[in-house]
């Protein structure tokens, strides 16, 4: 197998590579506008609650069992908060995780492609220069038939 070839499957196989990840990148980027949307709702709802909350405070004595239910949701609505918060900021870490591996392998490929250029060159200046072997030997091989 010539270098030409062997590159050219090197290349193939970093193309593909390359494909894969940038699919794992709009996967992690999806997952992340899921959970960063998932966290907005949240929080919304934790802003709708503690509205609420204040309007039955201003409108006059809150009971106690109101009291207990608002910080019990308060509570859990905050815990599911934190909670979303880690998990956009692991889909976050991933996402880069994997966008830094996306910008290697679009290295990695344009080095091949580099690489492979070169090869053409080389096997094209190397071609050029047979040929002009050639030519010299037969102009040579007429000039002593002469």
């Amino acid at each position: 197998m010539t270098r030409r070839k062997a590159l050219e499957k090197v290349r193939d196989l970093k193309t593909m590579a390359k494909e894969q990840i940038e699919a794992e990148v709009r996967k992690c980027r999806q997952q992340v506008d899921l959970a960063e949307g998932s966290l907005g709702r949240l929080e919304d709802s934790f802003r709708q609650c503690a509205a609420d909350f204040l309007r039955k405070q201003t409108a006059g004595p809150v009971l106690a069992r109101d009291l207990d239910l608002f910080y019990g949701y308060f509570r859990d609505l905050g815990s599911k908060i934190d909670a979303q918060k880690r998990s956009v900021q692991e889909c976050r870490s991933d996402l880069e995780k994997n966008q830094d591996e996306m910008r290697r392998a679009f290295t990695e490929e344009r080095l091949i492609e580099i690489l492979h250029e070169k090869i053409l060159r080389r096997e094209e200046l190397d071609a050029e220069k047979d040929a002009q072997k050639e030519t010299d030997r037969s102009y040579l091989s007429r000039r002593k038939g002469q």
